[in-house]
């Protein structure tokens, strides 16, 4: 499998082709209470996943409680190995399905999201998605152009940047759709690790102010975001 490639629905799918396991009809069902898989077909789980992805899993990581969602994150923050992370919340007045695919959208960001310059589409499906974005600062001027990776599976987006900002070694994270009443809480969950120049970059003068630096980096970026997306749903 490609480094940069995302671990998506369709390789847990052939997991289970090759297991006999139907999952059809679910809503992003639990291994152990939907799926009723038992310990020895758990062992069987992981196995078949290590060959197919060419992923070694420690013992404990994956667990017969977990959905296919847990599965997908879990998967994903074991394979490019992210050691920092920070999350973000907000609610909006909208359902989930309606939130969750104007997230999905990119054609109407530029539209929608002011501070998006631009959205290029290499590669989509309707699961999967390439693409580069130009960021708007505050000024109007483009301060970030970055490439990124999306897989889609039910109520959960994970994103990757093959190509992230110099401050950061790697750089991805996953949104999350939660119905709360007649409100949709939006979660989105970064993760990362600092490059080697980070320090010398952003000016920071040890570990600790580094980190918290760049964690306020990425929480600007992700309230601008969401506050960003309130406003649209908010007003409809």
């Amino acid at each position: 499998m490609n480094e940069n490639a995302l671990i998506k629905y369709s390789d847990i799918k052939e997991v289970f082709n090759n297991m006999g396991i139907d999952d059809s009809g679910f809503h992003n069902p639990t291994l152990k209470n939907d799926l009723e898989m038992d310990s020895q077909e758990l062992i069987e789980f992981i196995v078949e996943l290590e060959s197919v992805l060419r992923l070694d899993i420690p013992d404990g990581i994956i667990e017969n409680k977990d959905t296919i969602s847990d599965v997908l994150i879990k998967l994903n923050n074991l394979k490019f190995n992210f050691t920092n992370q920070r999350v973000d919340k907000i609610s909006v007045s909208a359902d989930v399905s309606t939130v969750r695919q104007a997230v999905w959208d990119l054609t109407s960001w530029e539209r929608k999201l002011e501070h998006i310059k631009s959205i290029k589409i290499s590669n989509q499906t309707d699961d999967y998605q390439e693409f580069w974005m130009e960021v708007l600062n505050s000024r109007g001027e483009i301060s970030v152009t970055a490439q990124s990776t999306r897989l889609l599976y039910e109520d959960l987006i994970y994103f990757y940047q093959p190509t992230p900002p110099d401050y950061l070694s790697k750089h991805g994270g996953y949104w999350e759709f939660k119905q709360n009443g007649n409100e949709t809480d939006i979660i989105l969950h970064h993760r990362w690790i600092v490059s080697d120049t980070a320090t010398e970059l952003l000016e920071c003068q040890n570990k600790k102010d580094l980190q918290e630096k760049i964690s306020k980096i990425l929480q600007v970026h992700a309230l601008e975001t969401l506050l960003r997306w309130k406003g649209i749903f908010d007003e409809n």
